[in-house]
């Protein structure tokens, strides 16, 4: 029986409700209404509005897209902008002391008290609009929750096209139901709902009638309301998506729960690795000079907003043989991705079908491409622990082995500035490898790091730590391999291929490239001896396998890159296709995340094919497809500390507070947390029967005696229960403030119930 399409539409208008604020967003311009009334305001309006409808007016009015605020009147933290240091109003926590410049009133529209049901909003608009998407953030003041709008009916007209009919219009036009996601009070977060009107929506008035809440509260409310048409490029542009950026040499450090480093006791937890959503191909190969495939090595921001990529491309020349080098692309939104003609580099202007290759092969010469005469750059500020504005990159002069390195303050202006090559810094150094730039400082041995696959000798492929004190001189120590735990069963015979890694939150996290081998067939093409010579025999130390699949594990280490913990290893981050054909039968990774809003995107390059296809295992083909697809995840939600329904107690090793505020990654959303914080002190035998002093972490929060040891106000029922679903939650306590302890050593006692715990920090 085929679905009804009018039951279908609403089941999709309530799903992208619900899904909204996991979406990256990228509709337009704001649209500044003229006016807007209320069904019930209970304050007053004007330009000083108090929890009257007027504030969603003058909220658009003030919007700056360049910055994600709009000042007095609530919003800060719009799809790209979510940064939790402004994103606080309209995140009024418990009722605290409000600063002057953000008075709460103003940050937010209330009905009259019984205006709970059947409320409606209306706006008009300068003129006859095209609308691409409605943006709503619901309300967010807490403890009264039950004022949030649970549903309202979007509401178009074709038929008033005059200024002046707020209030008298007929609404003959679209005609919808959005039903609001059930977010507690949540600071920092994206809209609640993006609605995407149908495309050619025109209209001049908008209405959100039959609003209900929640409940049991006889108010209700909403904090911001944006309307948007399609983008012209002017200073309301959100797509541009311009985001405050932490400075890292100020910006304290997350204690994640990758690894056991700041954990004392994790009794009844389980460690779940959690998995980046798939966003599909986001760069494709399809020119001349990428019949191989390309590979995103660097994506970052430019000064103006926008974004670029330098990615590896690869062609088959139609003689034979193939070629790597470097390209550049921009895009507006990280995701549609433009290749501009720079007229740099020579490279290939045409594609010749090939029977056995599945992007042909490459012949002619000519400039019309975007190919660069330079490597890729790493940003060192945000990923490489370096804290010299004028060394935040390192790039080199050429993308092969033995190229200059060079650092520099801003990455080049290859669009923009004729001269970029002439400003390039003066080498200090070179880089051993074509694949990895220069990836972080180790200041606990004065050494420059990079890693990645060490030199190639069965039986297993390893992971290699290079290192130079001057950039010039480099050591080839310290090394990742397989271990015992590992799987050495022929049909998946496990080694490290590769290993990309960045120094963040006081560690360097190191993205594997495991290499799963089939070491079952009997065609020679797919071994080697050690000596590139092809191989049925195990010899004394056995044989090098060239045919599996590849996928994506994490590894920890605290001693820049030497030894690594792999607690959360054993099992791939991201997997790899299943079947034969599968379009990422190899996941790889050289590119570090882009920061956007409150996720990571992951721009990695999956093959079509098994390793070594061209070594004859495949009947119908030579070659792979090589392109770059996307991977997002909230922001440091690699690993989480879950507890179910049984409350369980973290203890974390002794922490110094070298901040204000005591915030949490966490995910209460079913469940709850509650913080306690003690001080080490001797706890002694309530009859003295100890005949030693006992310093015991477990006994803090209630002994045997029923005694509490935690710091006075700091409980674990003096704590605000956190049951909210945020990358950066402020913990409250109901008597003092954190500030309190600050410059003490202590530790913390989390009681987690029926939720997911990723990390702390003091800030």
């Amino acid at each position: 029986m085929p679905f009804p399409l009018p039951l279908l539409r609403k089941c999709l208008v309530a799903l992208v409700a619900v899904l909204s604020c996991h979406c990256p967003v990228d509709a337009g311009e704001v649209v500044v209404p003229v006016a807007v009334q209320a069904s019930s305001n209970q304050g007053v309006g004007g330009d000083k509005p108090v929890w009257h409808v007027d504030t969603l007016k003058l909220g658009a009015r003030a919007f700056d897209a360049r910055l994600g605020s709009n000042g007095p009147f609530g919003l800060i933290g719009y799809p790209g902008c979510a940064s939790p240091d402004q994103a606080r109003y309209p995140g009024h926590d418990w009722y605290r002391d409000e600063p002057n410049p953000h008075p709460k009133p103003r940050g937010m529209w209330m009905t009259a008290d019984g205006g709970h049901e059947n409320a409606w909003v209306e706006f008009e608009l300068p003129g006859v609009t095209e609308l691409s998407e409605l943006w709503v953030w619901n309300w967010n003041d807490g403890p009264e929750i039950g004022r949030r709008v649970r549903s309202l009916v979007l509401r178009t007209s074709s038929d008033a096209t005059q200024a002046g009919q707020i209030g008298k219009v007929k609404y003959d036009g679209l005609s919808e139901k959005i039903v609001f996601p059930n977010v507690g009070q949540t600071q920092g977060r994206r809209p609640d709902v993006v609605f995407r009107f149908p495309k050619g929506t025109r209209s001049r008035y908008v209405r959100l009638e039959k609003i209900n809440n929640f409940g049991p509260d006889r108010m209700l409310g909403l904090a911001e309301v944006f309307l948007l048409k399609p983008s012209a490029g002017g200073d309301q542009d959100v797509t541009r998506r311009v985001e405050p950026i932490p400075d890292p040499r100020t910006e304290p450090h997350w204690h994640l729960f990758l690894d056991n480093h700041s954990i004392t006791r994790s009794t009844g937890f389980r460690r779940v690795l959690h998995h980046p959503r798939k966003r599909g191909v986001v760069l494709k190969a399809e020119k001349a000079w990428e019949t191989f495939g390309v590979t995103p090595m660097y994506v970052g921001r430019r000064p103006d907003g926008t974004y670029e990529c330098y990615y590896q491309t690869l062609w088959r020349n139609r003689g034979g043989g193939y070629h790597n080098t470097m390209a550049y692309a921009v895009s507006k939104n990280g995701i549609d991705w433009q290749k501009p003609a720079l007229g740099l580099v020579d490279a290939p202007t045409t594609i010749h079908e090939h029977p056995r290759l599945p992007l042909g092969v490459s012949s002619g010469r000519g400039k019309q491409n975007n190919l660069i005469p330079i490597g890729h750059p790493r940003d060192l500020m945000l990923h490489g622990n370096v804290k010299d504005p004028k060394k935040r990159f390192a790039l080199t002069t050429s993308f092969h082995v033995g190229s200059p390195l060079v650092f520099a303050a801003q990455t080049p202006d290859i669009l923009g500035d004729p001269d970029w090559r002439k400003k390039l810094g003066p080498g200090v150094g070179i880089k051993p490898s074509h694949y990895n730039a220069l990836e972080f400082w180790d200041d606990q041995h004065k050494e420059w790091v990079y890693m990645r696959q060490a030199p190639n000798h069965p039986p297993v492929r390893c992971g290699g730590r290079y290192a130079s004190k001057d950039l010039k001189n480099w050591t080839l120590e310290h090394y990742i391999y397989p271990d015992c735990d590992d799987s050495s069963d022929p049909r998946s015979f496990d080694e490290v291929y590769g290993v990309m890694s960045i120094h963040v939150e006081g560690m360097v996290l190191g993205f594997l490239e495991w290499f799963k081998g089939d070491r079952t067939h009997g065609n020679p093409n797919l071994y080697e001896d050690g000596h590139n010579r092809p191989t049925t025999a195990e010899s004394l130390i056995g044989k090098s396998v060239s045919k599996g699949t590849m996928e994506l594990r994490l590894a920890t280490s605290h001693d820049g890159g030497m030894t690594w913990d792999r607690s959360v290893s054993r099992r791939p981050w991201i997997r790899h296709g299943s079947e034969q054909d599968s379009e990422d039968r190899l996941v790889r990774i050289v590119c570090p995340p882009l920061r956007m809003g409150d996720e990571d995107w992951f721009y990695c390059s999956q093959y079509n094919g098994d390793h070594a296809t061209g070594a004859g295992y495949y009947h119908d083909r030579d070659g792979t497809k090589i392109e770059g697809v996307l991977y997002t995840q909230k922001h440091n939600r690699y690993v989480s500390l879950q507890a179910h329904n049984v409350p369980q107690i973290l203890i974390t090793k002794p922490i110094k507070v070298t901040g204000k505020r005591l915030q949490l990654n966490v995910d209460a959303s079913r469940g709850r947390v509650m913080v306690g914080i003690g001080i080490d002190k001797v706890i002694r035998h309530k009859q003295g029967r100890w005949p030693f002093r006992a310093k015991l972490p477990h006994y803090m929060v209630i002994d045997r005696w029923q005694r509490s040891h935690l710091e006075k106000g700091f409980g674990v029922t003096d704590c605000v229960e956190v049951r909210e679903n945020c990358i950066e939650h402020d913990v409250q306590f109901k008597q003092v403030s954190v500030e309190k302890l600050m410059g003490k050593t202590v530790r913390l006692y989390i009681v987690v119930q029926d939720a997911d715990l990723y990390g702390f920090r003091f800030k």
